[in-house]
């Protein structure tokens, strides 16, 4: 394969037969053939450039050795416009199903300590209503039985 150009400015490149063959079979393909290969290209991505699912319980960082992807904005990962919402839509759910049934455990191991963290918080919550309850009824009674003393002088 030889490419040349003959100047920097200039748009026009010279390629070798073999090359032009190339380039002239990618440019007659059709959108269906387009659409497989662009299909083919990002299940491989997805299946060579896995992520290692991170997570992190009582401030210790564990990793799953499986690889799966979590970031599903396909966008910002710069993957093809062309792949269809399908394959998209299809990763998306399986990924879904996996995470809900390796972590469910997990999930109810974060209620109970969020449930124990809330109710440790509402009793202390409560006592300092009750003791303000408290303070202002032992208020206005003082200050009642004071008005009554003024009143009765």
């Amino acid at each position: 394969m030889e490419i040349h150009r003959m100047k920097p400015e200039n748009p026009i490149i010279i390629v070798d037969e073999a090359e032009f063959d190339r380039i002239d079979s990618i440019a007659k393909l059709k959108e269906e053939e387009v659409e497989r290969l662009a299909d083919e290209k990002f299940l491989r991505h997805v299946k060579n450039n896995g992520v290692h699912m991170r997570f992190r319980i009582n401030g210790v960082e564990k990793v799953i050795r499986q690889e799966v992807l979590t970031e599903l904005n396909y966008d910002e990962r710069g993957w093809p416009q062309s792949i269809s919402e399908e394959v998209k839509y299809a990763i998306a759910d399986d990924i879904t199903h996996y995470v809900n049934k390796h972590f469910e455990h997990y999930k109810n191991d974060c209620k109970e300590m969020v449930e124990n963290e809330w109710g440790r918080h509402k009793a202390k919550h409560e006592k300092k209503i009750k003791y303000w309850k408290s303070l202002f009824f032992i208020t206005f009674f003082v200050l009642l039985v004071e008005c009554i003393y003024r009143i009765i002088q």
